[in-house]
């Protein structure tokens, strides 16, 4: 894929068009690794409601159900090419929806809530985190991936408009919209979108709603 750093950035913050698409599916190769820590951290059993936040084009959404005929899947995403995308393959379990997780008014509080590679546009994150409590049962989990502060940094494509953590800091802010949190570091290998083989960090948080926030 030829793109320069700075507009890869712009689509991995919000695919559009065909390079958008082209980017999504990049992307579906590089988090591989982190979509299955997220998956064994998040541990579906049968009948539990999902609600992922940022899926992109939902490549890996019919995987995290597989086995599990009861559950049942909402993808919000706010990027509408991803929507569309995702939306091509119909599955009787999962729906995509168009929207920003701010404004977002679930019909029904979720079991588990899965976000991976987002918190990075989250600034300020805590409105972020406060919503993604609000979405879940009391005593409900969250898994959130990331990638640690060390992995992103100086990557020219993530010079603007992201954010990076390093595990406490995150694991803190989680505990203070109401979390109960456990976290942690798993490597990653893998060869980036523009090309470079990478050697990655993952952080992998489960937190579990004790209280509101």
């Amino acid at each position: 894929m030829s793109v320069t750093p700075e507009e890869l950035g712009r689509q991995l913050r919000q695919p559009e068009g065909a390079l958008g698409l082209k980017v999504a599916e990049g992307m579906n190769k590089t988090n591989a690794q982190i979509i299955q820590y997220c998956q064994e951290a998040l541990a579906l059993v049968d009948g539990e409601q999902l609600l992922e936040v940022g899926p992109g084009n939902g490549a890996h959404a019919a995987d995290l159900l597989a086995g599990l005929p009861h559950c049942r899947y909402l993808g919000l995403d706010s990027a509408s090419a991803m929507v569309a995308a995702a939306r091509e393959k119909p599955h009787p379990q999962l729906a995509f929806m168009e929207g920003d997780l701010l404004a977002f008014t679930p019909a029904q509080l979720f079991d588990k809530v899965l976000t991976i590679n987002t918190a990075y546009f989250w600034q300020p994150l805590a409105p972020a985190l406060a919503q993604l409590n609000r979405c879940l049962k009391l005593g409900g989990t969250l898994v959130l991936g990331v990638r640690s502060r060390a992995t992103m940094a100086g990557q020219p494509q993530f010079a603007e408009g992201f954010c990076f953590f390093d595990g406490p800091e995150l694991a803190s802010a989680l505990e203070s919209c109401g979390f109960r949190v456990s976290w942690q570091k798993r490597p990653e290998r893998s060869v980036t979108i523009l090309g470079n083989v990478l050697e990655k960090e993952a952080l992998i948080f489960t937190a579990i709603k004790e209280a509101a926030c």
